[in-house]
């Protein structure tokens, strides 16, 4: 599905976030910014641990910051790491929403147009598919009034349940701005 959000084009996939032509991939991040499982333990393996060592030179984050690094050998340039929940604990709306609206501006800081987003905040993070389609969708009306470079996003789920909820988010948006 493909929708728009402001001047921003949306575009839903089930797939895998490490084989998209994009200039940046965004991952669910814990605040030390290791790279373990999930999104992040498959784009380390992808791109290489020198992501993973980028991230961490920059030092923790704090749940709802986003930091960025090279793509390593990602077709990617760009990882942007959005840290959805603090240290022991689940991940919340406004963390996630935080995190992603952190990572787009980061985004447009690097001239960077095309931006893909996994589920921020589910498996380890806790949260439900639809709480977190909701928070990234959020973030993305919210940049979408001052979008810098930013022109598309890929929203990537991992399977169809996923990503009718985001289609669910998208088409909701739609009615409500129409």
């Amino acid at each position: 599905m493909k929708a728009k959000v402001g001047g921003i084009e949306v575009e839903t996939v089930v797939g895998d976030i490490t084989k998209l032509s994009v200039e940046a991939i965004a991952n669910s991040a814990s605040y030390d910014l290791r790279m373990e499982s999930g999104v992040a333990g498959a784009i380390k393996h992808t791109g290489g641990e020198e992501i993973e060592r980028e991230a961490i030179a920059q030092g923790s984050l704090e749940a709802g910051e986003a930091v960025i690094t090279s793509g390593g050998k990602l077709g990617a340039r760009y990882v942007i790491h959005c840290a959805s929940r603090p240290p022991g604990s689940t991940a919340t709306y406004s963390k996630v929403r935080a995190s992603v609206l952190s990572g787009l501006r980061l985004a447009s800081s690097k001239s960077i147009r095309s931006v893909a987003f996994p589920a921020i905040g589910t498996e380890n993070g806790g949260m439900s598919s639809e709480e977190s389609a909701n928070a990234i969708i959020a973030a993305i009306r919210e940049h979408s009034r001052h979008p810098g470079s930013v022109q598309r996003i890929v929203l990537v789920a991992s399977d169809t349940s996923m990503a009718q909820n985001f289609e669910d988010v998208l088409k909701k948006l739609e009615r409500w701005t129409a």
